[in-house]
């Protein structure tokens, strides 16, 4: 097994290097063509014709000719159905990529200019970029906050659509840009292209979670009444962005957490076991319901730190009645049953 994972490696460092000295003996217009087209077929997406070729300040006759009867025959290809341009060898592609754009600055300079000359209106540039900018997971792991934050405002500058707007406000509250992502989430919901709709219930989600991110940042400076106000904001935004836990995963989550952030600020016995009972509930519909891995683990860890502080406070079934006298509020007697179970 080593010994022919040592020779297969041998093979491939020369195959290397004569790959990488023919595409650098080429002029530099050719290797940039090859390069763009590389780069978009290794995220899976089509390298559409119009986007590649104005990219690389070249007409569709000059690139035509240079696949037909040029050096490019045979390395790249028109595909007239979808009317991209393809590399035809996938590994050649990928060791041009790695040897072009070797760091993700330079990744990122490269669709830098790919988005920059995105033409609103045309649906197959734009629908190229959005696929890249939203649909990658490759691009999604490989890029940091910052980087996706340039280029989703970029795309913003060449288009105006709902799910752009969402992955921008959801970068910029990573990044702890509360003013900024609000004016995204703000332009959200004013902007809803026919092309690439998006529903509300997303809108709703990350304006709550803007609103919990600064309600935690509120209770750690001690500013409870802030908090508070941060924290019903909060609750809002994420009831109007439920539509069932299956659809919705995130909202409901986003409310255990709320309703766990506002227990913890509440001093009276009642209202607080109240709104533990409430996170727990939202965590018990999203465990039923939801198959998304990420908030099912999110789920998981905050129910542990939930029964801990209810096993800290006590709870039986007289603080039910009293939940239930109060509120006409059964929460207390299911949490008991789930309990017992």
């Amino acid at each position: 097994m080593i010994s022919r994972a040592i020779s297969n490696r041998e093979v491939q460092i020369p195959i290397r290097d004569i790959i990488i000295r023919e595409f650098e003996s080429k002029s530099h217009q050719i290797q940039r063509l090859y390069a763009i087209v590389s780069l978009l077929q290794s995220y899976g997406l089509m390298p559409y014709r119009s986007l590649i070729t104005k990219s690389c300040g070249m007409d569709f006759e000059t690139v035509s000719g240079l696949l037909e009867s040029g050096p490019l025959r045979g390395v790249l290809s028109f595909d007239k159905e979808e009317e991209s341009i393809l590399a035809n060898h996938r590994i050649v592609a990928d060791l041009i990529r790695e040897f072009v754009f070797p760091t993700n600055d330079l990744i990122v300079n490269g669709l830098k200019k790919l988005i920059s000359v995105v033409s609103e209106g045309n649906i197959p540039e734009m629908t190229v970029i959005h696929k890249l900018l939203i649909d990658s997971r490759e691009f999604k792991r490989q890029l940091d906050f910052r980087q996706k934050e340039d280029l989703f405002s970029l795309a913003l500058s060449r288009m105006k659509t709902r799910p752009l707007y969402i992955h921008l406000a959801r970068t910029q509250l990573r990044l702890k840009k509360y003013g900024d992502c609000r004016i995204s989430i703000e332009d959200a919901e004013r902007t809803n292209h026919p092309v690439f709709p998006e529903p509300l219930h997303h809108v709703f989600d990350v304006k709550g979670r803007l609103e919990l991110s600064i309600a935690r940042e509120m209770i750690a400076k001690k500013n409870e009444i802030v908090a508070w106000d941060h924290l019903e904001k909060a609750e809002g935004s994420f009831i109007q962005g439920r539509v069932n836990p299956i659809i919705t995963p995130h909202p409901y989550y986003g409310l255990a957490q709320t309703y766990f952030e506002m227990a913890r600020l509440l001093d009276e016995r009642t209202p607080k076991q109240n709104s533990f009972i409430l996170s727990l509930n939202m965590l018990g519909e999203l465990k039923r319901n939801s198959t998304e891995e990420f908030a099912l683990d999110s789920a998981f860890e905050l129910e542990k730190r939930l029964f801990q502080d209810i096993a800290r406070m006590g709870f039986d079934e007289r603080d039910a009645a009293m939940l239930f006298e109060r509120n006409q509020n059964a929460n207390g007697y299911a949490f008991l049953a789930e309990k017992a179970a």
